[in-house]
C-alpha cells in the first residue's frame, strides 16, 4: 500500500523528486493547467462566458442522477499523460499527488454537500484483475484520508462494456445501462443520505450517471461526483 502513498518521480516530467515526499518540481508547477472560471455551475465542465451558467448538457435540466460535479484539470497535456501512466503503466505514486489536488482545490465543494462518505467508481472484476488495481479506489483512499470521510464500495460493476472513449454520447449510455449495481451486502442498513462519487475522468458524464442512479434506486437521497480530469465532448 505505501508503495504509491510515496511518489519519487513527478507527474509532469516523470523523474525522480526530493526530497522524498515532495510530489512535484517546482518548475513543473508552473506547467499545471487548472480548469478555470467559469465553469458550468451542474458538472463543473467550462463553459464560454460569464453569462453560460451551464453547459449545453445541463442546460436541457434532464434528470442525470447527480446533483452536482467538480473536476481539477483539462484531459489533456500533462495530467491526461499522467492519468495514462497510472492506469496503463501503473505509475500509482502519481495518485497522491490527483488526490490531495481534489481535495485542496475543492474542500469547500465536499463539505458544502453535507457528504457522508466517497464511493469509488468500481472496474469490471476481469478489468480489476488485469490492471492490478482500480484507480478510482487509490483515489477515494487518498481524498478520504485528507477529508476525514470513510470510503465504502458501496458500487460493483456487474456487465463488461466496450471502452467508453470510442464511443458517442448516445453510444456511451447504452453501452453502461444496467452495468453497475449497488453491493446490498457492503450497504446493509447504514444507507447514507450524501455520497461523493470519485473517478479519474468526467467526459459525458455517463459512467457517473449510471453509478448515480443505482446508488439512488438503493436509497440515497444525494449524489455528487468529484473527478481529476474533465475531458471535452466528442458528440
Amino acid at each position: 500500500m505505501t508503495e504509491w502513498l510515496y511518489p519519487e518521480r513527478c507527474p509532469v516530467c516523470f523523474k525522480i523528486v526530493l526530497p522524498k515526499g515532495a510530489m512535484l518540481h517546482p518548475g513543473c508547477r508552473q506547467k499545471l493547467e487548472f480548469l478555470k472560471e467559469p465553469v458550468c455551475r451542474k458538472c463543473g465542465r467550462s463553459v464560454e462566458t460569464e453569462e453560460a451558467e451551464y453547459c449545453p448538457d445541463c442546460a436541457e435540466g434532464t434528470d442525470r442522477g447527480w446533483k452536482e460535479g467538480r473536476s481539477i484539470f483539462p484531459y489533456h497535456g500533462v495530467m491526461e499523460r499522467a492519468l495514462w501512466q497510472v492506469k496503463r503503466e501503473g505509475t500509482k505514486e502519481f495518485v497522491r499527488f490527483f488526490g490531495i489536488q481534489m481535495y485542496q482545490k475543492q474542500k469547500d465543494f465536499i463539505h458544502r454537500r453535507k457528504t457522508e462518505c466517497i464511493v469509488p467508481v468500481p472496474l469490471h472484476p476481469s478489468k480489476q484483475r488485469s490492471r492490478g488495481f482500480n484507480q478510482a479506489e487509490l483515489l477515494a483512499a487518498v481524498l478520504g484520508q485528507e477529508a476525514g470521510l470513510p470510503v465504502r464500495r458501496l458500487l460493483k460493476k456487474t456487465k463488461k462494456t466496450r471502452d467508453q472513449k470510442s464511443l458517442g454520447r448516445m453510444e456511451r449510455r447504452k453501452n453502461l445501462r444496467n452495468a453497475f449495481a449497488v453491493d446490498l451486502e457492503e450497504l446493509g442498513e447504514n444507507i447514507p443520505k450524501s455520497v461523493l462519487l470519485v473517478d479519474d475522468v468526467s467526459t459525458t458524464g455517463s459512467t457517473l450517471t449510471a453509478c448515480a442512479f443505482a446508488l439512488r434506486k438503493q436509497g440515497v437521497k444525494q449524489v455528487v461526483f468529484l473527478t481529476v480530469c474533465a475531458g471535452e465532448l466528442s458528440g
